[in-house]
């Protein structure tokens, strides 16, 4: 039982990991434009290595350019395919009943969406879900331990509805 409550817990993280290596790819992508087309970043040391250095590093920033698109394209759809599941799994949350002395289940689901689905750091999504105390930064960190209160509930509503 734990086993299988871990497997599921698992695919969220997952998820969450997967957001956050597309980020790095897009913007590794970008940094690798921004030298290949932008004339001053072509600057780099002009080592002779073949009769035309700069087209040679050209070339290695190019293959180097499209691995990343190419990594990024199946880290794309793994991450959709994936994020449709778990939406679902998400969303038969609103069906379980509600805990009279906890957050509402669409909370909940917020919280998961935000952090699994989309990929938000918990700064961000004190942000989000508590937009009110965005000056008073003495508040923040209650929020920020409330959110992981609900956090922990939500994971547990995640799994019974996984086990469903």
């Amino acid at each position: 039982m734990v086993c299988t409550e871990l497997i599921e817990t698992q695919r969220l993280y997952d998820q969450m990991y997967r957001v956050q290596r597309i980020r790095k790819l897009q913007e590794d992508i970008a940094l690798l434009e921004n030298i290949l087309y932008n004339p001053s970043g072509m600057r780099l040391s002009d080592m002779p290595r073949s009769q035309n250095p700069s087209d040679d590093k050209k070339i290695k920033l190019m293959d180097r350019k499209t691995i990343k698109e190419k990594k990024l394209q199946q880290e794309k759809e793994i991450e959709e395919a994936e994020k449709i599941e778990l939406e679902k799994i998400i969303e038969m949350m609103s069906f379980l009943p509600e805990n009279p002395k906890g957050p509402m289940n669409s909370v909940l689901q917020d919280v998961l969406t935000y952090r699994y689905i989309d990929g938000y750091l918990w700064e961000e999504m004190v942000k989000l879900m508590f937009p009110e105390d965005d000056f008073f930064t003495d508040k923040t960190d209650s929020n920020l331990r409330k959110l992981h209160k609900w956090n922990g509930q939500a994971l547990i509503k995640f799994i019974k509805c996984q086990q469903r």
